[in-house]
């Protein structure tokens, strides 16, 4: 499991592992499967999380599940907020880490929806639906 992998890299790759989670059921990217993640080698010695690569919206091509499990769960319209907290929670992570980190995301989700909207007008409109939807449904029980 990645979550057991990276709770011995580094103190701050399982948070950043669940922040990965939270914008992959965001923006509706069911292709975030296990190889969409690596480690960084640090010349120190040092292994962390490599910043987020692959990341799409997949809704428009009627992928409607998420890559890997989120608490028992992979069809995107089923991950919710708690559910979210639940896998964090069974990777060893707090309710309360796993509960504040969701809410500073979810609070800061719609200026970067807007901004990256404002940036890419050629977006598709079902895109930003998608989006806004799976916002709505992290919002509702968390």
């Amino acid at each position: 499991m990645i979550a057991e992998t990276l709770s011995g890299v580094h103190p701050e790759a399982l948070p950043n592992f669940l922040a990965y989670l939270v914008v992959h059921v965001l923006v509706a990217n069911g292709d975030a499967h296990a190889k969409n993640y690596s480690l960084l080698h640090g010349s120190d010695g040092i292994l962390t999380l490599a910043p987020l690569y692959d990341v799409m919206c997949t809704l428009p091509y009627q992928v409607e599940y998420v890559a890997m499990y989120v608490d028992t769960v992979q069809r995107l319209d089923r991950v919710t907020g708690a559910r979210v907290i639940n896998e964090a929670v069974r990777w060893g992570i707090s309710r309360h880490a796993a509960q504040t980190t969701l809410a500073d995301l979810l609070t800061r989700a719609p200026s970067a929806i807007a901004s990256a909207a404002d940036e890419t007008p050629d977006v598709a409109g079902e895109v930003l639906n998608a989006v806004n939807a799976q916002l709505q449904r992290l919002n509702e029980d968390s």
